[in-house]
């Protein structure tokens, strides 16, 4: 789990918060695709009753590829060295350098009752936010992101 959360690349630190979600929006599409194939199959053998199935499939199947290739592929990718800008990466589409090093910190933020810790700016920490870690409901995940995940970014962040 630890190896989803983060991995190093060429002394860079790359956060992928949202990565552990992938296998329940693989899923979901899969799903998804087997309703429209269904759908598909219902509309050659039968012409009818295939319109439920190809709904289910498109509402199913359409929002798990849109989540997959958008929320899923975030990076915070956190630099070595001093006064490097740390980079949010939406896959390979879309890269902005977020704040330098030393203007930010580590905040514990909610959305819906799900919390998560986020890099936010120092001097508004209640301002805007890139999420660094998953959501943290479950024990486990918390567990593993607070003694094994959290101690690597703060070095790294104060690494100079």
């Amino acid at each position: 789990m630890k190896k989803q959360m983060m991995y190093w690349n060429n002394g860079n630190l790359v956060l992928t918060p949202n990565r552990v979600y992938n296998k329940i929006a693989n899923n979901i599409f899969i799903l998804g695709l087997l309703f429209l194939i269904l759908g598909l199959f219902l509309f050659m053998r039968l012409n009818d009753f295939w319109q439920l199935p190809l709904a289910i499939g498109l509402c199913m199947g359409l929002p798990a590829l849109i989540y997959k290739i958008t929320v899923v592929q975030w990076q915070v990718i956190i630099p070595q060295g001093e006064d490097i800008p740390i980079v949010f990466r939406l896959g390979k589409l879309y890269k902005c350098h977020i704040y330098r090093k030393h203007e930010v910190d580590i905040v514990c933020n909610t959305v819906n009752g799900n919390t998560f810790f986020a890099i936010a700016d120092k001097q508004n920490p209640y301002g805007k936010s890139y999420q660094i870690s998953p959501f943290l409901n479950k024990q486990k995940t918390a567990f593993i992101f607070k003694e094994e995940v959290l101690p690597i970014i703060y070095e790294q962040l104060n690494n100079e």
